[in-house]
């Protein structure tokens, strides 16, 4: 068990342990069609000797406290996930200087796509919170991170970590009043954007939200009629224009939907400078749609050709059978009525 979290900490040295973290890895990824995964708290991992006590932990064979297991895992799951789908994204949220995170599993490395960059991130909203007349005493804050940029591939990240559990949102973490802090956020993200490495802006951010992020509530986009949240979102869409090629999308889940809107499921209303979806379909006529549109492309067309698979693959039984029998006589009567 884990003396700071009261987690417990898997065996990454037996097969059944290791199999089901690939396989849950997996399933995410290719049933799922999740962009890529973050692993949190990687050090804790990594060491064996991680947040315990003299006494509370054994070597390895070597008499380290590098957790060997641990190491070989990370080099399969990311060979594995990446390898099986390209594009996929491994991050690794590592708070120590463990070296070639990012490095390549056959050159020593454990192979993830990306590290999470937490020192850039602790400096930068360090900074960002002083009032300008102090910020003179600490540029290093800003600049620190480039001593060390190129040892890994990093992404910069002001996540969900950064704007709950009473840290403010990105907003009320600026100094000043009013435009004031609208003005200091811009500036922040300008530098953001021209720091190498990857970026990530959790939703919301990127109009200002006032309240801290919750699960339990949608965010705020009441806030896009202020001309000064509409302002900012406007800067930070004006600001993805000076990002290399390919761009970042601004929302993965937004191209789903407006996609979805093209086929006819969704609908939309303006809500400030952004919309927000609506379904226009019940679930009944989804499903049937949905089931139309699967019998048409791998059953040309024809239901008794889905019907005659599900029976050679003994799906469905001979009460199902009989129960759609007689829903088809039902629905005959019906129409001869």
């Amino acid at each position: 068990e884990h003396p700071d979290w009261g987690t417990k900490i898997f065996d990454y040295g037996k097969t059944e342990v290791k199999n089901f973290l690939l396989n849950s890895a997996l399933l995410w990824v290719e049933k799922y069609h999740i962009d890529g995964l973050r692993v949190d708290a990687v050090a804790s991992m990594l060491y064996l000797d991680y947040g315990k006590e003299a006494g509370q932990w054994v070597p390895n064979q070597y008499g380290e406290n590098k957790n060997l297991e641990a190491i070989e895992f990370f080099r399969h799951l990311n060979t594995l996930v990446c390898g099986r789908n390209p594009g996929a994204v491994m991050i690794a949220e590592e708070s120590t200087a463990w070296p070639m995170v990012t490095g390549k599993a056959e050159d020593g490395g454990l192979d993830f796509t990306y590290k999470w960059n937490m020192g850039w991130m602790h400096d930068f909203l360090d900074y960002m919170k002083l009032d300008p007349y102090f910020r003179k005493d600490n540029h290093n804050k800003m600049t620190f991170a480039m001593s060390y940029n190129y040892s890994e591939k990093y992404i910069l990240v002001l996540s969900h970590d950064e704007v709950v559990h009473l840290k403010c949102s990105m907003l009320n973490k600026m100094p000043g009043l009013g435009i004031d802090k609208y003005r200091n956020l811009m500036a922040g993200y300008a530098f953001m954007m021209g720091h190498p490495g990857k970026k990530l802006l959790f939703m919301g951010q990127d109009f200002g939200q006032l309240r801290e992020w919750s699960e339990k509530r949608e965010l705020d986009w009441e806030l896009l009629n202020d001309e000064n949240h509409s302002h900012l979102q406007a800067f930070v869409k004006e600001l993805l224009t000076f990002y290399d090629d390919p761009k970042p999308h601004f929302n993965t889940l937004s191209t789903i939907v407006r996609g979805l809107e093209e086929k006819g499921y969704l609908s939309h209303e303006a809500f400030g400078n952004t919309y927000r979806y609506f379904a226009i379909v019940t679930e009944d006529s989804f499903r049937t749609r949905t089931l139309k549109s699967v019998i048409s492309k791998y059953f040309n067309n024809s239901f008794l050709g889905a019907v005659s698979s599900l029976v050679k693959e003994e799906d469905i039984s001979i009460e199902e059978l009989k129960e759609l029998i007689r829903q088809v006589e039902e629905g005959e009567n019906e129409k001869k009525q």
